[in-house]
Protein backbone atom coordinates (compact mmCIF):
# COMPACT_ATOMS: atom_id res chain seq x y z
CA UNK A 1 0.00 0.00 0.00
CA UNK A 2 1.18 3.31 -0.88
CA UNK A 3 1.70 6.58 1.51
CA UNK A 4 -0.43 9.48 1.05
CA UNK A 5 1.11 12.09 -1.02
CA UNK A 6 0.52 15.90 -0.58
CA UNK A 7 0.63 18.52 -3.19
CA UNK A 8 0.51 21.88 -3.29
CA UNK A 9 -1.80 23.37 -5.90
CA UNK A 10 -1.60 27.11 -6.28
CA UNK A 11 -3.09 29.14 -9.09
CA UNK A 12 -5.72 31.82 -9.04
CA UNK A 13 -8.53 30.46 -11.74
CA UNK A 14 -11.40 28.41 -9.72
CA UNK A 15 -11.80 26.90 -13.05
CA UNK A 16 -8.01 25.05 -12.91
CA UNK A 17 -8.24 24.19 -9.32
CA UNK A 18 -11.70 22.30 -10.37
CA UNK A 19 -10.45 20.63 -13.48
CA UNK A 20 -6.87 19.52 -11.94
CA UNK A 21 -8.71 18.20 -8.39
CA UNK A 22 -10.63 15.72 -10.77
CA UNK A 23 -8.30 15.12 -12.79
CA UNK A 24 -5.79 14.06 -9.87
CA UNK A 25 -8.42 12.40 -8.35
CA UNK A 26 -9.02 10.15 -10.80
CA UNK A 27 -5.67 9.35 -11.71
CA UNK A 28 -4.72 8.31 -7.92
CA UNK A 29 -7.76 7.65 -6.69
CA UNK A 30 -7.32 8.83 -2.70
CA UNK A 31 -3.64 8.37 -2.60
CA UNK A 32 -3.48 11.52 -2.19
CA UNK A 33 -4.31 15.27 -0.37
CA UNK A 34 -4.24 18.52 -2.62
CA UNK A 35 -4.39 21.70 -0.77
CA UNK A 36 -4.95 24.65 -2.95
CA UNK A 37 -4.23 28.14 -2.65
CA UNK A 38 -4.60 31.15 -5.24
CA UNK A 39 -1.81 33.11 -4.67
CA UNK A 40 2.09 31.84 -4.16
CA UNK A 41 2.14 34.80 -1.08
CA UNK A 42 -0.95 32.93 0.28
CA UNK A 43 0.86 29.72 0.01
CA UNK A 44 4.10 30.79 1.53
CA UNK A 45 1.82 32.55 4.31
CA UNK A 46 -0.25 30.03 5.06
CA UNK A 47 1.25 26.10 4.93
CA UNK A 48 4.29 24.29 6.53
CA UNK A 49 6.20 24.26 3.06
CA UNK A 50 8.17 21.50 3.82
CA UNK A 51 5.47 19.11 4.41
CA UNK A 52 4.63 18.84 0.67
CA UNK A 53 6.07 15.88 -1.86
CA UNK A 54 5.18 17.98 -4.92
CA UNK A 55 4.27 21.39 -5.74
CA UNK A 56 2.02 22.13 -8.99
CA UNK A 57 1.46 26.13 -9.78
CA UNK A 58 0.72 28.87 -12.54
CA UNK A 59 3.05 31.03 -13.59
CA UNK A 60 1.19 34.14 -14.07
CA UNK A 61 -0.84 35.06 -10.68
CA UNK A 62 -1.26 38.58 -8.64
CA UNK A 63 0.05 38.81 -5.08
CA UNK A 64 3.36 36.18 -5.72
CA UNK A 65 3.35 34.13 -9.45
CA UNK A 66 4.66 31.38 -9.79
CA UNK A 67 8.62 31.95 -10.31
CA UNK A 68 8.76 34.16 -7.03
CA UNK A 69 6.76 30.91 -5.13
CA UNK A 70 9.46 28.98 -6.54
CA UNK A 71 12.89 31.23 -5.88
CA UNK A 72 11.40 31.04 -2.01
CA UNK A 73 11.32 27.57 -1.90
CA UNK A 74 15.19 27.96 -3.37
CA UNK A 75 15.79 30.08 -0.48
CA UNK A 76 14.92 28.22 1.89
CA UNK A 77 16.60 25.51 0.38
CA UNK A 78 13.60 22.84 -0.07
CA UNK A 79 14.16 20.35 -2.74
CA UNK A 80 10.66 19.94 -3.66
CA UNK A 81 9.51 19.37 -7.29
CA UNK A 82 7.38 21.81 -9.08
CA UNK A 83 5.31 21.76 -11.77
CA UNK A 84 3.98 24.72 -13.82
CA UNK A 85 0.87 24.41 -14.91
CA UNK A 86 0.77 27.52 -17.37
CA UNK A 87 -0.93 28.65 -20.38
CA UNK A 88 2.59 30.61 -21.62
CA UNK A 89 5.28 27.68 -21.29
CA UNK A 90 7.66 30.14 -23.25
CA UNK A 91 7.37 32.60 -20.21
CA UNK A 92 9.50 30.79 -18.13
CA UNK A 93 12.69 30.94 -19.38
CA UNK A 94 14.41 31.32 -15.86
CA UNK A 95 13.42 27.60 -14.84
CA UNK A 96 14.03 25.91 -17.66
CA UNK A 97 17.17 24.20 -16.43
CA UNK A 98 16.40 23.54 -12.76
CA UNK A 99 16.44 19.47 -12.43
CA UNK A 100 13.38 19.42 -9.85
CA UNK A 101 11.06 21.29 -12.15
CA UNK A 102 8.84 20.97 -15.21
CA UNK A 103 6.50 23.02 -17.11
CA UNK A 104 3.30 21.88 -18.90
CA UNK A 105 0.64 23.86 -21.04
CA UNK A 106 -2.93 24.30 -19.69
CA UNK A 107 -3.45 23.00 -23.35
CA UNK A 108 -2.12 19.34 -22.19
CA UNK A 109 -3.38 18.87 -19.03
CA UNK A 110 -3.73 14.71 -19.39
CA UNK A 111 0.53 15.62 -19.03
CA UNK A 112 0.45 16.72 -15.96
CA UNK A 113 -0.18 13.03 -14.89
CA UNK A 114 2.64 12.00 -16.72
CA UNK A 115 4.78 14.85 -14.34
CA UNK A 116 3.47 13.55 -11.58
CA UNK A 117 4.46 9.88 -12.22
CA UNK A 118 7.92 10.90 -12.87
CA UNK A 119 8.46 12.74 -9.80
CA UNK A 120 6.55 10.69 -7.63
CA UNK A 121 7.36 7.01 -9.65
CA UNK A 122 5.47 5.38 -6.37
CA UNK A 123 2.02 6.58 -7.51
CA UNK A 124 2.29 4.83 -10.66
Amino acid sequence: MHSMRKILLVDDDKDVHLLLETLIQRSFNSEITLTIFHSGQEALDSVALDSFDIIISDLEMPNGDGIFLFSEFQKLNLQIPFIFFTSRPEDAPKIKNQTRCSIVSKLTPRLLIQELKKFLPDMN
